[in-house]
């Protein structure tokens, strides 16, 4: 669909095939990113209360408000060239070869969308990435 390469998430310049990958890489509770994907991103939902919400509305408190916005994402998908990378704990990665078109991408994001260390949001996230890292000027409706 699209010829504009990857662009490596540290220098910025384009990724060209066998020069670089696509890393998904483990995000901890302090925010530090590395290593191989243990558990996905949890949802920005509130459980379902015994008996429904009153009215259909959904009424929160203030420490379940700062909870919901303070969720981060547990998986972090980057492109990077092999010499730009100077992460030590290796994650989850592929050559940007395997993922040129954006039905490759789809591709990926269904593999690794079955994996129990992937959630809901990391999934869209990781679709999301392809738009926000190959420059496309439309995005998905």
């Amino acid at each position: 669909m699209s010829a504009t390469a990857w662009r490596c998430d540290v220098c910025h310049r384009p990724i060209r095939a066998g020069t670089g990958y696509i890393a998904l890489l483990a995000v901890s509770e302090d925010g530090v990113v590395g290593g191989y994907p243990q558990v996905p991103t949890p949802e920005d939902t509130l459980p379902e209360p015994p008996g429904g919400w009153p009215g259909g509305m959904q009424c929160v408190s203030l420490a379940e408000l700062v909870a919901l916005g303070e969720s981060q994402h547990r998986v972090a998908v980057r492109a990077v060239h092999g010499h730009c990378d100077t992460e030590t704990r290796p994650g989850y990665e592929f050559d940007v070869r395997r993922a040129r078109t954006l039905a490759q991408w789809c591709e990926w994001v269904l593999h690794v969308g079955a994996k129990d260390w992937m959630g809901r949001r990391d999934v869209l996230a990781m679709l999301e990435y392809w738009w926000r890292n190959r420059g496309e000027r439309r995005r998905p409706v």
